[in-house]
């Protein structure tokens, strides 16, 4: 039980990791430096 809910987490911490990456991209496309 225990070893699955810290399964959960961690893919529940990359899928947050990966939205901000993918934000952040979009974010630097959209504004050009």
């Amino acid at each position: 039980m225990f070893y699955q809910v810290q399964n959960l987490v961690l893919i529940v911490l990359w899928v947050l990791f990966l939205v901000i990456k993918v934000f952040a991209f979009i974010d630097c496309i959209r504004r050009p430096a």
